[in-house]
């Protein structure tokens, strides 16, 4: 962790408390983790700690262990409307840290909730960053991925089954037409892969529902695109927080 200023939290919640974080100062960033992951796969200085490299950039990053996740109470209510949960958590997230508007990055299903927090919540939403928006095409699949399910034997075979399960019903709808139209900020769709292929194919026609959507592919083996191709997602990142956050 480097000198910047980190403060940690329980955010009560109806029924169960969410472990949060935030480091640094100046400019919010709300990061999301996947499914079956924590927040401290993204602020770990030894597992890439990309919120590490965002502070450096002059920002404040904060977040927390989704419901069931981590250090966060829950886990009994996955998934049972998870996303619209994980929405509502975010929310009171940045309640709790008297942020009134943030840009978000959200990886995997993270990347799922934040694209809905900014259709629903546009004022607290500046930006939306995705990185291996998941479904859209089998090279972007659902967690767990592999070396990346942090929570591994603690979540329970129950948990990682209620959650493809309950992905499996998301993914049944091509494209996730339930975005189409929103949200109206400016949102990246990032992932590995080339940029003629399948999976970027699938991301433009996503994107193009959008009012203010781009997409951008690097060069990962696999999702997330911030763990196979740290630094070119980085870049691509830093171009568009520079432009929007």
């Amino acid at each position: 962790m480097t000198e910047a200023l980190a403060s940690t939290l329980t955010v009560d919640r109806p029924g169960y408390g969410l472990l949060a974080q935030a480091i640094g100062h100046d400019v919010p960033v709300l990061l999301i983790h996947h499914a079956l992951g924590t927040f401290a796969g993204y602020s770990d200085p030894h597992l890439g700690n990309v919120a590490e490299w965002i502070v450096a950039r002059g920002c404040r990053v904060v977040g927390f262990d989704l419901a069931g996740h981590g250090a966060s109470g829950g886990r009994e209510f996955f998934p049972d409307a998870c996303l619209e949960r994980s929405v509502a958590d975010a929310q009171a997230v940045l309640d709790a840290l008297e942020i009134p508007s943030a840009a978000v990055v959200g990886i995997g299903f993270g990347g799922l909730v934040a694209l809905n927090l900014a259709a629903g919540a546009p004022r607290r939403v500046s930006c939306v960053l995705v990185d291996s928006l998941p479904g859209i095409h089998e090279a972007l699949g659902p967690e767990p991925w592999p070396g990346l399910n942090e929570m591994g034997p603690r979540a329970g075979a129950a948990f990682g089954e209620a959650y493809r399960d309950y992905f499996a019903g998301l993914a049944a709808q091509p494209g996730y037409p339930f975005l189409a139209g929103r949200p109206h900020c400016p949102g990246l769709l990032v992932a590995p892969g080339e940029a003629d292929g399948p999976a970027a194919i699938a991301l433009h026609e996503v994107a193009r529902r959008a009012p203010a959507m781009a997409v951008a592919m690097v060069p990962g083996s696999a999702p997330p695109a911030c763990w196979s191709a740290p630094r070119a997602f980085l870049q691509e990142a830093e171009r568009f927080l520079a432009a929007y956050a």
